[in-house]
């Protein structure tokens, strides 16, 4: 909370408003909101538009992240993908396993919509695979990277 001093009958008078960080911690309905949102423009636009604005939605989310991975090759871009993952709140770990890396996401924040939308999931994985800069086994609960690096 933050508080600025005004003008009252009383002194000294303090208005107090939330910081942002503050209101992180009070509950928030983002996946109805959002779920309501995407129904509404599958209804009037249609499954074509849905998918074309996911795609757009992913092409943001490569736009923003690409850059963080670029230069990076192998065990250093898969630790920067797995930072990356763990900011957007996918509670991600990075094992090794074989000739490759096993990324587990123990979180899926989109998880709500992705369940009602699976156009979601699949924007996700091509985000995922043009971070890791190779292709990545579809699966939702383990992302499997068993590229060469």
């Amino acid at each position: 909370m933050s508080g600025t001093l005004r003008a009252g009958r009383r002194r000294p008078s303090v208005v107090y408003v939330l910081t942002p960080k503050a209101d992180a911690l009070f509950p928030k309905a983002y996946d109805g909101f959002a779920a309501a949102v995407l129904e509404a423009g599958l209804e009037r636009e249609g499954p074509g538009e849905l998918r074309a604005l996911l795609r757009r939605v992913g092409n943001r989310w490569i736009a923003h992240d690409l850059p963080r991975v670029e230069g990076l090759r192998g065990a250093a871009r898969l630790e920067r993908v797995r930072e990356i993952l763990d900011e957007r709140g996918f509670l991600p770990v990075l094992e090794r396993a074989g000739q490759g890396y096993v990324l587990r996401e123990h979180n899926c924040p989109v998880m709500q919509l992705a369940l009602m939308h699976e156009e979601i999931c699949e924007m996700v994985h091509r985000w995922l695979e043009a971070l890791a800069g190779f292709p990545v086994a579809p699966r939702c609960t383990d992302v499997l990277l068993m590229g060469r690096i």
